[in-house]
């Protein structure tokens, strides 16, 4: 969809339903809860890409890919990240 169209679709609006559109628009970042899931998600992805915290946008696809479970000595790993965090 063009802009035009876009402009075109918001004159069709109500003057109330056009102030939102105006509102969203001047104050984005606090209109989270219009967004969905998937957005959000797909914004917060875009975010730490851009600062450097992330090198690619994960895909959500795993297939293919093989995990394989590590044997240590001792307690188990959780109870150590658990000890270390009090």
């Amino acid at each position: 969809m063009s802009l035009t169209e876009i402009l075109e679709q918001v004159e069709k609006l109500s003057p109330a339903d056009r102030a939102k559109v105006a509102e969203v628009l001047k104050h984005p970042e606090n209109n989270q809860d219009l967004l969905s899931v998937k957005e959000r998600q797909k914004e917060f992805n875009r975010r730490l890409l851009n600062e450097g915290m992330l090198k690619r946008i994960p895909t959500g696809n795993t297939a293919g890919l093989k995990f394989k479970s590590i044997k240590i000595k001792g307690k188990p790993l959780s109870e150590t990240v658990i000890e270390e965090r009090r």
